[in-house]
Protein backbone atom coordinates (compact mmCIF):
# COMPACT_ATOMS: atom_id res chain seq x y z
CA UNK A 1 0.00 0.00 0.00
CA UNK A 2 2.35 2.40 1.12
CA UNK A 3 4.60 1.96 -2.45
CA UNK A 4 1.43 2.63 -4.10
CA UNK A 5 0.54 5.94 -1.65
CA UNK A 6 4.51 7.19 -2.91
CA UNK A 7 3.30 6.79 -6.48
CA UNK A 8 0.24 8.56 -6.77
CA UNK A 9 2.24 11.45 -4.09
CA UNK A 10 4.70 11.41 -6.67
CA UNK A 11 1.95 12.20 -9.68
CA UNK A 12 0.07 14.32 -6.96
CA UNK A 13 1.31 17.53 -8.97
CA UNK A 14 -1.27 17.13 -11.96
CA UNK A 15 -4.07 16.69 -9.93
CA UNK A 16 -3.50 17.25 -6.01
CA UNK A 17 -6.98 16.63 -5.03
CA UNK A 18 -7.04 13.16 -6.95
CA UNK A 19 -4.41 11.88 -5.18
CA UNK A 20 -5.47 12.35 -2.11
CA UNK A 21 -8.84 11.07 -2.80
CA UNK A 22 -7.06 8.34 -4.11
CA UNK A 23 -4.79 7.78 -0.85
CA UNK A 24 -7.79 8.04 1.05
CA UNK A 25 -9.13 4.95 -0.80
CA UNK A 26 -6.03 3.11 0.56
CA UNK A 27 -6.73 3.87 3.75
CA UNK A 28 -9.64 1.93 3.94
CA UNK A 29 -7.56 -0.92 3.69
CA UNK A 30 -4.69 -0.27 5.84
CA UNK A 31 -4.77 -1.89 9.17
CA UNK A 32 -1.31 -1.37 10.37
CA UNK A 33 -0.66 1.84 12.25
CA UNK A 34 2.83 2.72 10.82
CA UNK A 35 1.13 2.53 6.93
CA UNK A 36 -1.77 4.43 8.23
CA UNK A 37 0.55 7.28 9.81
CA UNK A 38 2.23 7.10 6.10
CA UNK A 39 -0.61 7.62 4.60
CA UNK A 40 -1.79 10.49 6.26
CA UNK A 41 1.36 12.36 6.26
CA UNK A 42 1.45 11.77 2.48
CA UNK A 43 -2.08 13.19 2.43
CA UNK A 44 -0.46 16.63 4.59
CA UNK A 45 1.87 16.96 2.53
CA UNK A 46 -0.11 17.11 -0.44
CA UNK A 47 -1.43 20.03 1.21
CA UNK A 48 1.57 21.73 2.41
CA UNK A 49 2.71 21.77 -1.13
CA UNK A 50 -0.10 22.86 -2.38
CA UNK A 51 0.00 26.11 0.22
CA UNK A 52 -3.35 24.70 1.62
CA UNK A 53 -1.75 25.32 5.37
CA UNK A 54 -4.61 24.92 7.59
CA UNK A 55 -5.64 21.40 6.06
CA UNK A 56 -2.56 20.22 6.45
CA UNK A 57 -2.04 21.84 9.69
CA UNK A 58 -5.21 19.79 10.71
CA UNK A 59 -4.15 16.56 9.00
CA UNK A 60 -0.68 16.43 10.99
CA UNK A 61 -2.34 17.80 14.27
CA UNK A 62 -5.09 14.87 13.23
CA UNK A 63 -2.61 11.68 12.90
CA UNK A 64 -0.80 12.92 16.80
CA UNK A 65 -4.15 12.55 18.36
CA UNK A 66 -5.15 9.51 16.73
CA UNK A 67 -1.51 7.60 16.88
CA UNK A 68 0.40 9.62 19.41
CA UNK A 69 3.04 7.03 18.83
CA UNK A 70 3.52 7.46 15.34
CA UNK A 71 6.21 7.19 13.04
CA UNK A 72 7.80 10.41 12.48
CA UNK A 73 6.94 12.44 14.97
CA UNK A 74 9.59 14.56 15.14
CA UNK A 75 8.88 15.33 11.92
CA UNK A 76 5.38 15.50 12.04
CA UNK A 77 5.99 18.43 15.19
CA UNK A 78 8.40 20.37 12.64
CA UNK A 79 5.46 20.62 9.84
CA UNK A 80 2.98 21.46 12.16
CA UNK A 81 5.73 24.70 13.12
CA UNK A 82 5.77 25.34 9.25
CA UNK A 83 2.37 25.49 8.82
CA UNK A 84 1.59 27.53 11.59
CA UNK A 85 4.33 30.46 10.66
CA UNK A 86 2.62 29.94 7.01
CA UNK A 87 -0.46 30.77 8.53
CA UNK A 88 0.78 33.87 10.76
CA UNK A 89 3.04 35.07 7.89
CA UNK A 90 -0.50 35.05 5.67
CA UNK A 91 1.08 32.18 3.24
CA UNK A 92 -1.94 30.79 3.09
CA UNK A 93 -3.09 30.12 -0.44
CA UNK A 94 0.34 30.93 -1.56
CA UNK A 95 2.60 28.48 -2.59
CA UNK A 96 6.14 27.25 -4.56
CA UNK A 97 5.69 24.86 -7.24
CA UNK A 98 4.40 21.79 -5.33
CA UNK A 99 7.65 19.92 -6.37
CA UNK A 100 10.06 22.22 -3.71
CA UNK A 101 7.93 22.06 -1.16
CA UNK A 102 8.33 18.26 -1.21
CA UNK A 103 11.71 17.99 -0.33
CA UNK A 104 11.32 17.02 3.08
CA UNK A 105 8.86 14.00 2.67
CA UNK A 106 9.44 11.00 4.41
CA UNK A 107 10.63 7.94 3.31
CA UNK A 108 11.72 4.80 4.97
Amino acid sequence: ITTLADEILIKSHKNPQSAIEEIKKLLKYASIVKVKTKLLVNIADIYFAEGQFRPALATYQDILTKYPDASYKEWIYEKIDRCKEKIENGKVGNSSPWIENLSNTTGE
